[in-house]
Parts: structure tokens; sequence; C-alpha cells
């Protein structure tokens, strides 16, 4: 069955740039995300938790949008 990959701008594309690191996959109408985490556009992680969760769930929604940018949280 054929893929795509995808990496959004920012430090999803500096991830790659250490190895195979890939934010999401797409195999047919199934998009798969790897390891999301709180990192911002510039890999800096916020000291204060609640940020760093908000961060971490904008991260799988762009993640997601990378890969069909009609995607949401309630497609998944």
């Amino acid at each position: 069955m054929p893929f795509q990959l995808f990496n959004y701008p920012g430090q999803g594309v500096a991830s790659s740039d250490f190895g195979y690191y890939l934010q999401a996959v797409e195999v047919g109408d199934i998009v798969k995300l790897f390891g999301q985490g709180g990192w911002n556009e510039t890999g800096e992680i916020p000291c204060v938790f609640e940020q760093e969760l908000e961060t971490t769930y904008d991260n799988i929604l762009r993640a997601l949008q990378s890969a069909n940018s009609e995607l949401s949280f309630d497609d998944v």
C-alpha cells in the first residue's frame, strides 16, 4: 500500500535533520503520528507543565494537518 511521509515546518523539519525522525505518515486514509512533544518551533520546551501540555496538543494538530489540512481533533 502506498504511503506518504510528513514533517511540519519548524521543529518538525529540524528533528528530521538529526536522522529518520518523522512527524506523521499517511497510509491510505489513516494518518499515524510519531512522538509528539511539548517543544515549540525552535525546539524549546516551556518550563510550566500546562504550557508544555498545550504545546504538545498544538504539535499533534500540526502533525495531523501536515498530512491533511482538513483534519482536526474531531477526526481522532
